[in-house]
């Protein structure tokens, strides 16, 4: 995977990753009214044939289709790495071709590595999130709400509003590698209601006092992890939501 795809991976929410899953990426996925037409069509055979040629050469791969996630990443890793698979294409949308390549190629691997071949990569992953190696983004350290009750109840009172026309900041930090946040200043500000110098200074307080987060993990390693955008409303209702008793 290129390091620019994965960034953009990582920044969506991980998502659950079943052997069901697993063999919806690499295997055809038809309805039974359109399977024959599939079987037949020009772009499968043009799959099977490719499959066919590869197999014969030990090169073997697979289109990767699916939902991306960081697990999704991880998944994909792990099987080039104990199958020695090569990404031929894929996508979010599967094509005839690479169902039908994946078909073949499904079977052949399952011949030279063992029934079990595909399960043995899901126990893999499972245990590098076990360990906490498994790619993801940074997260903060405590549930969501922990993390919007720090930030609401470090506003002061006074800065709060009550109505509708709510003062709020938009902000950018990024997380290093050991968890740091890193302010990246103000993106923008007024969005709803005129804001104040001091707005922007509690807001800026806010992001550099913030505590360590778990740094984004990708390849087993700790990487640098841009960029949250983080707005902060100046609502007394948002204070006493998330800083309630």
């Amino acid at each position: 995977m290129n390091r620019s795809l994965t960034i953009i991976l990582l920044l969506l929410t991980i998502c659950g990753f079943t052997e069901a899953t697993a063999q919806h990426i690499i295997q055809t996925e038809t309805n039974n009214k359109n399977q024959g037409k599939i079987k037949t069509s020009p772009q499968c055979k043009k799959g099977i044939k490719a499959a066919k040629k590869d197999d014969k050469k030990g090169d073997w791969g697979f289109y990767f289709y699916g939902n991306y996630s960081p697990r999704y990443t991880t998944w994909v890793r792990v099987a080039q790495e104990e199958l020695q698979l090569k990404i031929k294409g894929g996508g979010d949308i599967s094509s005839q071709e690479g169902d039908c390549y994946n078909r073949i190629m499904r079977a052949k691997i399952k011949e030279k590595f063992g029934e079990d071949a595909f399960k043995k990569i899901n126990r893999k992953v499972d245990s590098l999130y076990a360990i906490g190696l498994g790619d993801r983004p940074a997260k903060y350290k405590g549930e969501k709400k922990e993390f919007l009750a720090y930030i609401y109840c470090n506003l002061p009172d006074e800065l709060l509003s009550e109505n509708n026309n709510t003062p709020t900041i938009l902000l950018q930090f990024s997380i290093d590698k050991a968890g740091k946040v890193i302010n990246k200043g103000i993106v923008n500000e007024n969005q709803f209601a005129e804001t104040t110098p001091h707005h922007a200074a509690i807001a800026n307080k806010i992001v550099n006092n913030m505590p360590d987060w778990d740094p984004a993990i990708e390849n087993q390693k700790a990487i640098f992890f841009e960029t949250y955008t983080l707005p902060i409303k100046f609502a007394k209702t948002m204070k006493e939501k998330y800083c309630g008793e």
